[in-house]
Order: C-alpha cells, then structure tokens, then sequence
C-alpha cells in the first residue's frame, strides 16, 4: 500500500471517529483577572474562569456575526452561587442582564467529557460593533464558566488543544487530573491513535518482509 493511500485512510477514520466531538464548545481557560478578549465570538467557546474577589471583563467584536449567544453555566460542585450574572454592555449601555438570582437553573450532563453543570440564563441578539460582558456574583468568589457562540466548529488545531487541556479542566470542574481522558474525548482519541497504528503496520509489515525474502534466497 503506497503512504499516500495510508494516509487518507487515516484522515478518514480520524474524521469519522472525531467528528461527534465537534458538537462541543471549544475549551478555554482563563488564568488571570486581566480583561479577556473574545476572537470569534460566533464560535461556540467556553470560558472556564474562577472569580477571586473582582468581576471578570471580556470584550469582543461582533463584526464577524449577526448574532451574539450568551450563556451562564456553573460546574456542578457544592455551594454554587446561583446569583452569578453577566452584564452585557456597548458603549456603557447595559444592552442584557443574564440575572442567575432570577432564573430557574437546571442540571445538565456533558457526555463528551463526562462531566456536570448548572445551566443558567442564557440570551440571543442581533450584534453589532464592540461588546462587554462583566461576569459577577455577591461576593466575586467562584467559578464559572461562560459561553460564547453557537456555531459549532471544531479543526484539528482546536482538538490538539482541547486534548491537552483536559487534565486542568477535570482539576477546575473538582475531578482528579488522572481521570482527564477517562470518557468519549479519551475514547475517540485513542481509537483513531489505534486505528492509525494499525493501518501503518499493515503497510510496513509485507514491505519488510519483501526486502528480506532475497537475503533468504541468497
């Protein structure tokens, strides 16, 4: 089989096996209260912050789509305070409030990678220009996690990154790093590493065995 052949087969089997994680927002994790600017803010993102006694601020523009989604989630750990809220703002003009105190939070499990949250308010609007969106609670104190855009795409630059942050996004959500890939993301990688071995040493095994057969003859 020539290596061309090989790695198309590859990519199909990747694609085929990787494909139903794009369903999921593209992870990001944010490490420190300085204002977070949002790139592509019709992509489905996630952004895991944790409050440490000061709102979070995130900026973006909405130029690249006609319409902004908004969500507040809340990792399903004790104590989760329900009047975590964003405010959302153009030009100093509170344009939404996604009040979590008013609203009836429901529990959602994340089958990709087996984990649980609270699903809070979450809004829709025609978009236009530079937006901003201060996340809050009483007290400023715990974690949060905010969704921006409902346009699902998921290239493989994106999964590498995913892959790799796992372990600090099982630690965020109060799990053990080791249990990182011990659910469908780690399934679906390890099968498709799997398969691409297989079909590598399909290949190379008979190539070997024909340079040999000469020697064995001689």
């Amino acid at each position: 089989m020539k290596p061309l052949s090989i790695l198309i087969i590859a990519i199909i089997f990747s694609i085929l096996f990787i494909i139903p994680i794009a369903s999921a927002h593209l992870p990001r994790i944010v490490t420190n209260n300085a204002i977070t600017v949002i790139s592509d803010p019709g992509i489905s993102q996630a952004f895991y912050g944790n409050l440490t006694g000061q709102p979070a601020v995130y900026t973006l523009n909405s130029d690249s789509t006609p319409e902004l989604y908004i969500q507040i989630l809340l990792p399903d750990l004790p104590n989760p305070d329900f009047r975590t809220l964003a405010v959302l703002t153009q030009n100093n003009t509170i344009i939404s409030v996604l009040d979590g105190s008013t609203y009836n939070w429901t529990s959602w499990h994340e089958d990709f990678a087996n984990d649980d949250y609270w699903q809070g308010p979450n809004i829709t609007i025609t978009a236009s220009g530079n937006y901003t969106i201060t996340v809050t609670n009483t007290n400023n104190l715990g974690k949060y996690v905010l969704v921006i855009g409902n346009k699902e795409s998921f290239p493989p630059v994106e999964m590498i990154k995913a892959l790799m942050i796992m372990p600090q996004l099982k630690e965020f959500m109060g799990k053990s790093s080791m249990q990182a890939y011990n659910n469908r993301i780690g399934l679906y990688y390890y099968t498709t590493i799997l398969i691409i071995a297989i079909i590598i040493s399909i290949a190379i095994i008979p190539r070997k065995r024909k340079k040999e057969e000469p020697h064995k003859q001689g």
